[in-house]
């Protein structure tokens, strides 16, 4: 991407994520390094059970987020967005199919790339970091206003609506992420049960659905 075309998508990026602290300068230089596709409605993004090797940008259009079928579409994404990083960053398989509801634009970084920048200590560096984590907290909050309004109309017993957060304990540097060793100078809590968590969040929400589409047809 040209330097004005990602300093708009970064500036939109942010935006959307509610990433405040996040520089547009360090996060355009990361979207520099992208070349943009084009790609026809119906093209597989991600399959669900894949191993997770790649972060995607998505520029422009839309994409539908499906658990166990086509049928059962858990969520739609509307660009400007990431996509399938916490994969990624938990080395967990994908935990849904991603397919394009539409014409799109999608900007590909593999996981070598990926970590490359994550340890950059630069302003690009910096910035994929806080991004990241932005984009993690939106999907827990999110996920769990959902998980909670879907318990309030079902008759099955209340549960607790996302993964609990794991009691402060202290822990050896060998069982913290990557990322959070990569950004621990940024100050910012970057942790390994958070991401695993955020993963594990939205195979609870994916379950409800099935279940929710389960009663509807029965």
């Amino acid at each position: 991407m040209d330097r004005p075309d990602s300093r708009r998508l970064a500036s939109a990026l942010i935006a959307s994520h509610h990433a405040v602290g996040v520089s547009v300068d360090g996060l355009a230089e990361v979207l520099e390094t992208l070349t943009l596709d084009r790609l026809p409605t119906g093209t597989t993004l991600y399959e669900q059970g894949a191993p997770s090797d790649e972060l995607k940008v998505l520029a422009r259009g839309a994409v539908r987020v499906e658990v166990g079928s086509p049928d059962n579409v858990v969520a739609t994404v509307e660009a400007p967005a990431i996509l399938g990083h916490l994969g990624v960053l938990t080395g967990l398989p994908r935990s849904a199919t991603v397919r394009a509801a539409g014409e799109v634009s999608i900007g590909t970084l593999d996981t070598s790339a990926l970590w490359t920048l994550i340890n950059d200590e630069g302003a690009a560096g910096t910035a994929l970091r806080r991004l990241l984590l932005a984009s993690m907290a939106g999907l827990l909050a999110t996920t769990n206003r959902r998980v909670i309004a879907q318990l309030a109309q079902s008759d099955a017993p209340a549960a607790s609506p996302a993964v609990a957060a794991p009691k402060a304990t202290p822990r050896s540097p060998t069982h913290r992420s990557r990322l959070a060793a990569a950004g621990e100078s940024d100050d910012w809590g970057f942790d390994s049960d958070l991401l695993k968590a955020a993963d594990e969040v939205q195979i609870v929400q994916a379950k409800a659905d099935r279940e929710r589409s389960y009663k509807r047809r029965s």
